[in-house]
């Protein structure tokens, strides 16, 4: 196993169990939920990019939508996560989500 292979292994075992800890032992249920997205995204990523590094010519395309669609969300949503943080209110105005999530 080369050195990047066993690298995202650990980022992806590592967020996975963070993302769990926190979305089933936390008291601030808002939060801890917008941050678990966040991290489940970069699991989303990390394991997207091991099936890239071993995809054949078939699958590379595939993989790559869903290594560029993670990789965006992940700054979208984190973006979002610090707007909620620290006030721990869902009040950012509809203009605001419309910017950060681009749709």
């Amino acid at each position: 196993m080369d050195p990047i292979t066993l690298a995202l292994t650990v980022v992806v075992l590592v967020n996975s169990a963070l993302g769990l800890i926190l979305l089933f032992n936390s008291t601030e249920r808002g939060v801890s939920r917008l941050y678990a997205f966040n991290i489940a995204l970069i699991v989303t990523w990390a394991w997207s990019m091991l099936f890239y590094r071993q995809a054949g010519v078939d699958n590379v395309l595939v993989w790559t939508k869903v290594l560029y669609i993670s990789a965006s969300l992940i700054g979208s949503s984190f973006l979002y996560f610090s707007l909620v943080f620290p006030k721990n209110e869902h009040t950012v105005s509809t203009k605001t989500k419309l910017l950060i999530f681009e749709i």
